[in-house]
């Protein structure tokens, strides 16, 4: 038997099934300023890589601007986009698009950059995987990544297409 502060007893029995359920089934909650950094950390890095992305799809299209499949894909990088940048409006994240975006080179040929596009959209699918499963975002955010995700996999079913056809 044991006798808490407020005066309480509690038979030993008791004293367990307290500490397991106060401790072992109670799910820890983040505190709001960390949900809202861990937030604006995922948009403002899912927002950076479609940046990213565009740069490259811009590159190749220096050089093969005729391949009209680069050119749906930049302009498929600027609705993805416009999709973030409704989240950082709907979020009130401080964003600026003034960071700098790596000079991207173009490929010397063009199956080169059919597999830089597939390189690019396999590192784009596991980027929104491990993003869409950070812990305490909201519905729709998660909708966003896994929508981004998806289509980055549509993407990569085109670029290997393209990719084993040898043109």
């Amino acid at each position: 038997m044991v006798v808490l502060k407020n005066g309480w007893v509690m038979t030993s029995a008791a004293l367990v099934c307290f500490f397991i359920t106060e401790s072992a089934f109670a799910k820890p909650v983040m505190p709001v300023e960390d949900r809202q950094t861990n937030l604006e950390q995922v948009i403002i890095e899912a927002l950076q890589d479609e940046y990213r992305s565009q740069a490259g799809y811009d590159s190749i299209l220096e050089k093969y601007d005729t391949i009209p499949l680069f050119r749906e894909m930049k302009e498929s990088e600027g609705n993805h986009i416009v999709l973030l940048r409704g989240l950082v409006d709907k979020y009130n994240i401080s964003y600026h698009d003034d960071f700098v975006v790596p000079a991207a080179t173009s490929p010397a040929t063009l199956q080169e950059a059919y597999k830089a596009a597939v390189s690019g959209e396999i590192d784009n699918i596991v980027m929104f995987e491990k993003l869409a499963e950070r812990d305490g975002l909201p519905p729709d955010v998660k909708a966003v990544l896994q929508q981004l995700g998806d289509e980055s996999r549509n993407h990569l079913i085109e670029f290997r297409r393209m990719l084993n056809s040898g043109r």
